[in-house]
């Protein structure tokens, strides 16, 4: 695993508090002495130095913590988001092929009370078919999904959009 990737700001932070501590170790340069005052009395011990380096561990950590979250909250918002569509979709499929079906129910019906099929009730059946799958192909190439609220907390995507309505499922 690339920790260097998943947390740039922690490795950042270490990277810069061992560069200091060497600079400081080597060159007897004392870089951080005048951001920390109390490091005169720890000197002898190089806890300056180390106590530094901690503080911007601890800062890259924090940071990268609340990205990471960041992250994780706007990927879980595009997922939610994608769930929601899919759902309105596979509602408005399910009404679509549901109206279709009740209307070809209807026209067995008239079939079953004429002893030879009527040329009208197979036009009306064809007429049914191709509307749906209009419809269909309708959804399919749907680029913008404006939902309508079907109640109860569900929603399906509406086929013919206000132009007063536009909240979407984006």
């Amino acid at each position: 695993m690339l920790l260097h990737k998943k947390y740039p700001y922690s490795t950042g932070a270490v990277c810069l508090g061992i560069v200091g501590y060497a600079v400081t170790s080597l060159t007897d340069l004392e870089v951080f002495e005048h951001i920390v005052t109390i490091s005169a009395q720890l000197e002898e011990f190089e806890f300056d130095e180390i106590l530094i380096a901690g503080v911007l561990l601890l800062v890259g950590v924090l940071i990268d913590t609340v990205k990471l979250n960041h992250r994780k909250t706007h990927e879980a918002e595009i997922r939610d988001n994608r769930l929601r569509a899919m759902q309105a979709t596979m509602r408005t499929v399910h009404d679509i092929v549901n109206n279709n079906l009740n209307k070809l129910i209807c026209y067995v019906e008239e079939a079953h009370e004429s002893t030879p099929l009527d040329s009208e009730i197979k036009s009306s059946i064809d007429d049914c078919i191709h509307e749906t799958a209009e419809k269909l192909r309708e959804l399919g190439k749907t680029k913008n999904l404006v939902e309508k609220d079907l109640g109860f907390g569900r929603f399906a995507i509406d086929m013919q959009p206000r132009p007063a309505e536009k909240e979407s499922l984006n």
